[in-house]
C-alpha cells in the first residue's frame, strides 16, 4: 500500500513539474501577448505562414504592411474593371525574379437576356488551369450569385516571373454588369 501511495505522490509531483514548465515555456510574462521568434511582441495569437522553404514561420508584413503576407511579400490586387457582355480578366502580374501567389478572386455580375452557365477560369498556377462554374440569370437588371474563391494556402505560379490570370468569359447579351477581382503576393 505505501508503495502505490508514493508511486501516486511521484507521479503527481511530475506531473506539477511538467504543467508548471508547460506554462512557464508557453507564456511567461503572465499576459494575453506572446513573443515571437524574430522578438516582435503580439497579443492573443500569433498566425503562421509557410515560408517558400516551406517551414512554419510567423506571418508578418509585406514590404506595404500588408498583415498576414509572408515576410517579404509584396502584395498584388487587380480587377477587370465593369465589362458588358464580355470577358472579364484579373492579373496578377510578376517581376523578374518572383515568384507571384493567388490567394483569392471574386467574381460579380449582373443578369442577361437568357440565362447563362460558363466556366471561369484560373490560369499560370502550378497544377494547371483551375475551373470554376458561374451562372447567369435571366434578367439583365438581375443579381447573378458572387463566386468568391479563397485559397489557403496560396496557389504559385507555375514558374518564376509568371503571372496568373483569373477570367470569366462573357455572359451573353443583355449582361451590363460583370467583373473579376484577383488579390495575392510576390515572393
Amino acid at each position: 500500500m505505501r508503495q502505490r501511495l508514493a508511486c501516486f505522490l511521484a507521479i503527481g509531483a511530475a506531473l506539477a513539474a511538467l504543467f508548471a514548465a508547460g506554462v512557464a515555456f508557453g507564456q511567461a510574462n503572465n499576459s494575453n501577448t506572446w513573443q515571437t521568434p524574430g522578438n516582435n511582441t503580439v497579443g492573443g495569437f500569433v498566425q503562421m505562414c509557410v515560408n517558400a522553404a516551406g517551414a512554419a514561420v510567423p506571418c508578418v508584413g509585406g514590404a506595404a504592411g500588408s498583415a498576414g503576407l509572408p515576410p517579404g511579400a509584396t502584395p498584388l490586387a487587380n480587377s477587370s474593371g465593369n465589362v458588358a457582355a464580355a470577358a472579364a480578366t484579373a492579373t496578377l502580374t510578376s517581376a523578374a525574379g518572383k515568384t507571384a501567389y493567388i490567394s483569392g478572386f471574386q467574381f460579380t455580375s449582373a443578369g442577361a437576356t437568357g440565362a447563362a452557365v460558363v466556366t471561369c477560369t484560373v490560369t499560370g498556377t502550378t497544377g494547371g488551369t483551375q475551373s470554376y462554374t458561374a451562372t447567369a440569370v435571366a434578367g439583365a437588371t438581375l443579381a447573378d450569385q458572387p463566386l468568391i474563391v479563397a485559397f489557403t494556402p496560396a496557389l504559385a505560379a507555375s514558374a518564376v516571373n509568371t503571372n496568373i490570370v483569373a477570367s470569366c468569359p462573357s455572359l451573353g447579351a443583355g449582361n451590363t454588369n460583370a467583373t473579376m477581382s484577383a488579390q495575392g503576393y510576390l515572393q
